[in-house]
């Protein structure tokens, strides 16, 4: 009884449910969501190298893209603790706090990193090279490297949301049979820049994928 009448202390004092209009009454309504305005600005750029004949080369691609996110009136970020759609940003509550009852564990500790922010970008750089005879029996390849990388600000706006300090890079190839029939291979990896991975739920979700495709 005294850890469950502690809790609900904690509930009506905690700043994060005052800043959202403090404990819902019972059976009442309350909304998961808020309004925001929010910009966003992206560009994308290529550049095409000549063919390489001595690597079975005939073209080379890369493209490059850089987006920001900003959400306008975003007032407190302590109310936005993960991004809506998906568990990337786990960085609303940190152990710690004595206990204060014997056997039970102190009141978490709000952390100070990881919140969504009113301003975020990411960048994302892929290479395709386009090899149509490097194989026999009309099989042709086409290697792909790409890289992505958060490096400003933790999004709460949508899928794949920017969080800060977090990048992935794939490696992949896609094999074509008479530019009719498409085998894709691809393996991405998730890694942290600097402490990034603290408060990012798939830095251990790398993962293979593979596609099988057939136009007419």
């Amino acid at each position: 009884f005294a850890a469950a009448a502690a809790q609900c202390i904690g509930a009506h004092e905690d700043p994060v449910i005052q800043a959202l209009g403090g404990v819902a009454g019972f059976n009442s309504t309350f909304d998961g969501w808020v309004r925001k305005p929010v910009t966003q600005i992206q560009s994308t750029a290529t550049k095409l190298f000549t063919a390489i004949p001595s690597l079975s080369i005939n073209s080379l691609a890369l493209v490059g893209e850089i987006g920001f996110d900003y959400v306008s009136d975003f007032g407190d970020r302590r109310l936005y603790s993960q991004p809506y759609s998906t568990d990337v940003n786990t960085a609303f509550v940190l152990p710690g706090g004595a206990a204060t009852v014997p056997d039970q564990p102190g009141a978490p500790v709000h952390s100070t990193k990881g919140f969504a922010t009113a301003f975020s970008g990411g960048y994302t750089i892929l290479m395709i090279a386009d090899m149509p005879d490097v194989l026999p029996y009309g099989i042709g390849m086409k290697p792909t490297i790409s890289l992505q990388h958060d490096f400003v600000g933790t999004s709460p706006v949508g899928v794949n949301a920017f969080v800060e300090n977090t990048a992935a890079a794939s490696v992949g190839v896609t094999f074509t049979y008479l530019q009719a029939w498409s085998l894709g291979l691809q393996y991405t990896n998730h890694f942290p820049v600097f402490d990034g991975g603290k408060f990012y739920g798939l830095i251990d979700r790398d993962f293979v994928s593979a596609s099988l495709s057939y136009e007419f």
